[in-house]
């Protein structure tokens, strides 16, 4: 987890222009989301993160709606996720589709998953 900080860090600018999504169960925090702008109507996710806990609650799939909500109103009309391999096959269910991989920034040789969500 320590490699990965700065892959699953929040950016204070993406909290003040209001791009970052936090997900409740209770009066707790279950799960983090943010999308940044990649330009030409190209947005990324920044960070997705549902607590192990809260997994396979439907808690992921209503925060990735509500994200996808966000980008669409910001304009996004493609959305692009680096995943952890572990989460693929969640994003697919989400609709998007596998189109290579990239190298992690975070750990040496490790090879991510690189989605694409169309809309």
């Amino acid at each position: 987890m320590a490699r990965a900080m700065s892959e699953l860090t929040v950016d204070p600018d993406w909290i003040a222009d209001g791009l970052v999504l936090v997900a409740e169960h209770g009066a707790l925090p279950a799960g983090v989301a943010a999308i940044v702008d990649e330009g030409d109507e190209v947005w990324e996710i920044g960070v997705f993160f549902v607590d192990p806990g809260h997994m396979g609650k439907g808690i992921g799939a209503a925060l990735f709606a509500a994200l996808m909500t966000l980008a669409r109103d910001r304009g996004a009309r493609r959305l692009t996720i680096l995943s952890d391999p572990n989460a693929e096959a969640f994003y697919t269910r989400m609709g998007a589709v596998r189109i290579g991989e990239k190298r992690s920034s975070s750990a040496t040789g490790r090879l991510l998953p690189l989605l694409v969500l169309d809309r």
